[in-house]
């Protein structure tokens, strides 16, 4: 069977012996066999290794950088028809928008939200109302092109006005019709990227994954916010209301994926400076 690429956040874990069996590609199904599909379920008590992303072997990663302060994406209705559909914003200039990981940029080619988190957490709170995925793939051109970088930001609803809430609110207010071309502010994610009054990523959890829709493939590196941590990703009832209504055909949008096995694959624990 063919095998998929391992990403360089891989590579770094098997030079450090805590590497799991190469990933293989998965059946475009629920029930996918994979090594390494996502979501997952985050247990912080065990489960997860020391953080190696601060050593020379593995240099830390940085946040995401914005060519401008309004980004200009194409609405796209995704997976029509099936339980998975889902409203996407594609970027219109990927190049303008990139992250860099072990030393490699990665570009923004879309975003989208579910509802409720795809990703679990054991502790107080379980399921988050929404989960917002920032997908970077690594060439500006092209959609499908992996190994890829995905940031997983966990939503909770909150009676405070917050700024993520303000972007997102104005994001869904706007023309979401299939093809619409919209305008983004980069404040709709450099305002969950904010740790100790610092431009930085809040403690995550990072891991060897899948894409969360078909066709599940491997190769993607998850950066998952902790949210019991740093909850900066904060929203109103009224506007989780707004996205809850959103539909496609008569029907919902945004259905998260049940959580995957974790098998032996590492997880890795980050906790900024």
């Amino acid at each position: 069977m063919k095998t998929t690429a391992i990403p360089l956040f891989l590579l770094c874990l098997a030079a450090a012996g805590l590497a799991s069996a190469q990933p293989v590609p998965c059946p475009p199904c629920y029930d996918a066999l994979g090594a390494y599909q996502s979501p997952i379920e985050f247990n912080a008590a065990k489960g997860c290794v020391p953080s190696l992303l601060s050593s020379a072997m593995c240099p830390a990663f940085v946040p995401p950088h914005f060519a401008t302060d309004i980004l200009r994406f194409k609405v796209t209705y995704a997976d029509v028809g099936t339980v998975e559909q889902n409203i996407k914003f594609y970027n219109a200039a990927p190049a303008g928008a990139g992250i860099v990981f072990q030393g490699v940029t990665y570009y923004l080619i879309e975003f989208h939200f579910h509802s409720p988190s795809e990703h679990t957490f054991t502790g107080p709170t379980r399921v988050f109302h929404m989960e917002l995925h920032m997908v970077f793939r690594s060439t500006p051109d092209s959609h499908d092109k992996l190994p890829g970088v995905v940031i997983g930001v966990p939503i909770a609803v909150t009676r405070e006005s917050t700024p993520f809430d303000r972007f997102l609110d104005k994001l869904l207010s706007s023309n979401l019709a299939n093809g619409a071309p919209i305008e983004v502010s980069s404040g709709l994610f450099t305002s969950c990227l904010h740790y100790n009054n610092h431009w930085n990523f809040p403690p995550s959890f990072v891991y060897p994954g899948s894409l969360t829709t078909e066709p599940y493939a491997e190769g993607v590196t998850w950066i998952v916010i902790n949210g019991h941590v740093a909850q900066t990703a904060q929203i109103s009832q009224a506007t989780l209301n707004k996205f809850l209504a959103l539909q496609i055909n008569g029907s919902r949008i945004g259905h998260s994926r049940p959580v995957q096995k974790i098998y032996s694959r590492p997880i890795v624990t980050v906790t900024p400076p």
